[in-house]
């Protein structure tokens, strides 16, 4: 089998193995993207700022029980809990 991909049954399956996860995570992220929008989208229907959620989310990285409340530290707050949804989404 000097052109096949696969050159054993064991091999096949690590390939499928390795396809299913990453199948697993794009769908995985898509499905994150599209629920991050819903939160945004009811977190603005309740009043608040369209970026509580990641700003909730960012709290799992820093272990704190409430987001925080420093002006100056929001925008990264908001990066961090983007990158934590989506690391999250993809888990």
């Amino acid at each position: 089998m000097a052109g096949s991909d696969v050159a054993s049954p064991a091999r096949a399956l690590v390939v499928r193995l390795g396809d299913w996860i990453a199948r697993g995570a794009f769908a995985g992220l898509a499905a994150g993207l599209v629920f991050l929008l819903a939160e945004m989208g009811w977190a603005t229907r309740a009043g608040l700022p369209g970026v509580a959620p990641m700003l909730d989310m960012s709290t799992i990285f820093h272990g704190t029980d409430m987001p925080t409340k420093d002006p100056m530290l929001i925008p990264a707050d908001v990066v961090i809990g983007f990158i934590t949804h989506l690391n999250l989404s993809m888990a």
